[in-house]
């Protein structure tokens, strides 16, 4: 049952991974409101393929309607997100339901996957307030939040579940230099800056194509003001900073499963930087723009990984909860 919940458990980090590009790209092919009502869809469990299939109550209820063009693509990549999001909803579930199984060993696993699951059914909620405010700036951005929260989250839970199946996992932080930690902690803090900010800018695209009729497009970014240049100079902080982290922990943590960690978090940096320069150079090509926010994500998973290694994450929330007694356990904070 331990090896079901860190099985399951990964696959939920997965998903939230996969979740995001799904939303990357219900926003980069204006499918946004292709669902303008929530759960349903134009009043409808399945959504229609024809305007002639909408409900006459629906236009009843939402008369601002009536007189748009109905788009059936759109429609379908919305309701496919909603439909992923449902059975993400399902895979966290069965990772808190697993999770039981620590109840007595270690109820910090417990606890954080059903706080996983509690974010997961807000994330749904919220999904819903961002449908009723018709993608109104900010929620969005609050959206994208709670997704990396729940991300961060089920990572946690699966790190001390690791840690469980495997005592040897440790690379002894007590004995890596601060700075190691630090750097880490702060790279992983602009990181998730970079992202929220990345997406206010998305925001910022979607109400200058809606505003000029997705034309003009090469003008776009000139429109896009101080947050984009604030994205675009954070990059060079978070490279820096990721790239001198790397550094450090390849020569200073002779562990495989790390230097891993480093060479996936480094390509995905230098994916993501590839395609910022690629989104500024062309005009922000749609196709890009899901695979910008995806790797962004990675990195961040990434670096948090890295990070609950280095920072000794089960030895800094021993305290949290207080466990079982364990005799073969030097991490964990014995019962009195």
């Amino acid at each position: 049952m331990e090896r079901f919940y860190r099985t399951i458990g990964k696959v939920s980090v997965g998903a939230v991974l996969f979740l995001i590009l799904v939303g990357g790209i219900v926003r980069s092919t204006g499918s946004g409101m292709g669902c303008p009502d929530w759960p349903t869809c134009f009043g409808l469990i399945v959504p229609p393929t024809e305007v002639t299939e909408i409900p006459a109550s629906f236009f009843a209820a939402f008369p601002e309607y009536e007189s748009q063009t109905f788009n059936a693509d759109q429609s379908w990549v919305e309701y496919i997100n909603r439909l992923i999001g449902a059975l993400i909803g399902l895979f966290v579930f069965a990772t808190a339901a697993a999770s039981l199984i620590f109840w007595r060993r270690d109820r910090r696993i417990v606890l954080l996957s059903f706080a996983a699951l509690v974010l997961t059914g807000f994330e749904a909620w919220l999904g819903k307030i961002v449908v009723d405010k018709h993608l109104e700036g900010g929620f969005v951005t609050i959206h994208m939040f709670g997704a990396i929260l729940i991300l961060s989250t089920l990572m946690l839970a699966v790190y001390l579940a690791a840690g469980h199946a495997d005592r040897t996992m440790a690379i002894q932080p007590k004995k890596l230099p601060a700075r190691i930690r630090w750097i880490g902690a702060i790279a992983l803090v602009i990181t998730l800056a970079q992202i929220l900010i990345g997406t206010q800018v998305r925001e910022h695209v979607d109400e200058i194509a809606i505003s000029m009729n997705n034309m003009g497009r090469e003008t776009w970014i000139d429109q896009l003001g101080g947050f984009y240049s604030l994205h675009q100079g954070l990059w060079m902080v978070v490279t820096g900073l990721v790239v001198y982290w790397g550094r450090e922990i390849w020569t200073k943590v002779p562990n495989r499963n790390m230097r891993l960690l480093v060479v996936a978090m480094y390509a995905s940096l230098g994916l993501e930087v590839a395609f910022g320069i690629l989104l500024s150079y062309m005009d922000l090509p749609p196709a890009l723009q899901p695979l910008h926010l995806l790797l962004a994500n990675i990195l961040f998973a990434g670096q948090l990984g890295i990070l609950l290694n280095v920072w000794g994450a089960e030895r800094l929330l021993a305290g949290w909860v207080r466990l079982p007694k364990r005799n073969n356990s030097r991490n964990l904070v014995n019962a009195k």
